[in-house]
């Protein structure tokens, strides 16, 4: 079944949001290689909603008026893709503080995504080689 609900991180500080950011800015360095590389259309289309959502977070931490914790909602594919950039993104953090808080954010967007066959591993993991 279809769900059309917006899913949400919830309690973000601007640390995470910042970490976030980061995650998502790896993200769309790599797929932006492989998908110059491969020409795909599943990693054309995660491209484009990483770069969307590196946008709004960059966005929201330029505003002057941050709240201490701040909730995020993304539409369900976008929620695929930055499930994927923190995924991708504990390959490259080496400060535990940092991890986990990235291991924060992934089970609680895993715990809200909806349940699909290759939802444990990168959506998209099959057609990336990151060490390309």
């Amino acid at each position: 079944m279809i769900k059309l609900e917006k899913i949400s991180l919830t309690e973000l500080t601007t640390d995470k949001i910042l970490l976030l950011n980061q995650a998502i800015e790896k993200y769309i360095t790599i797929l932006s290689e492989i998908t110059d590389r491969d020409n795909l259309s599943q990693q054309h289309i995660h491209l484009n909603l990483a770069n969307l959502q590196h946008f709004e977070l960059t966005k929201k931490l330029m505003r002057r008026d941050q709240p201490v914790h701040s909730t995020i909602k993304f539409e369900i594919s976008s929620a695929f893709v930055v499930y994927d950039a923190l995924q991708n993104y504990t390959n490259y953090v080496s400060n535990s503080l940092d991890s986990s808080r990235i291991g924060q954010m992934i089970m609680e967007l895993f715990s809200k995504l909806p349940n699909t066959s290759d939802k444990e591993e990168l959506s998209i993991n099959s057609k990336l080689n990151f060490n390309a």
